[in-house]
């Protein structure tokens, strides 16, 4: 739409170049104005909110762990920049703890810009654990956000009842039984532990006699019920 509406407007402007006559085809130039409706192509950015609102669950699920992940950056940086001023010193420009905190960053996260570099060997060595590090620290975002989607495929998937996964991202009930997939998760940690009682119930060992329980908890039973007849009851049998 829009590529017929351009074509409109600038084909009268080169037709009065070459046709002098076509003056009056200029005013079609006025088209140009349909080029504002190119704004309605920010609408398509609204796809992008979900994807925006996903990520926003996915910071506030994992929020301690990102709380624990920049505390122990900190820490490190810290830690390391104090190191690293004591085996440089001011030789070799780590002059105070701010300039090595500052190389301590631009070698952790892999920049290296080069201006101040560590020439004892001991310094060397631990700028090379420095670039290590610097390599797990860019991973260990992937695994928070790995932890959490598995979270959720856990919580949302898998049946509180029966146990299966591989259902539908947009199930709402179990595939095999039928159950709710949206329970609570204090209700399918309930459901697990009565499914799992179930299970003891059921390969509970056979006692000394060879009979199995639920026999002799039947025969017992019984027992109690005829000790529990009233006495009218045992006089008119006889």
């Amino acid at each position: 739409m829009m590529g017929f509406v351009d074509m409109c407007a600038l084909v009268p402007s080169y037709l009065g170049f070459i046709l002098p006559d076509a003056r009056p085809l200029l005013h079609l130039a006025v088209l140009r104005i349909f080029r504002v409706m190119r704004v309605f192509r920010l609408l398509r950015l609204a796809r992008f909110v979900d994807a925006g609102a996903a990520l926003s669950d996915n910071i506030q699920s994992n929020k301690r762990r990102i709380a624990v992940f920049l505390v122990a950056l900190f820490t490190m940086i810290l830690v390391i920049g104090c190191a690293m001023y004591l085996i440089e010193g001011d030789r070799h420009d780590f002059s105070n703890i701010p300039i090595s905190l500052y190389w301590t960053v631009v070698t952790m996260t892999t920049v290296g810009y080069g201006d101040i570099s560590p020439q004892t060997i001991v310094g060397r060595m631990l700028a090379t654990v420095v670039m290590f590090v610097g390599y797990g620290i860019i991973a260990c975002p992937l695994v928070l956000n790995q932890a959490g989607s598995q979270d959720i495929l856990t919580e949302v998937i898998e049946c509180p009842r029966c146990f299966r996964r591989l259902h539908q991202e947009d199930a709402n009930f179990c595939r095999v039984c039928g159950t709710s997939l949206r329970q609570p998760r204090a209700k399918s940690i309930k459901a697990r532990r009565d499914r799992r009682l179930r299970l003891a119930k059921l390969q509970l060992p056979i006692p000394e006699d060879g009979l199995p329980l639920s026999t002799t908890s039947t025969m017992r039973s019984n027992v109690r019920l005829l000790s529990e007849e009233p006495d009218s009851t045992r006089t008119n049998g006889r």
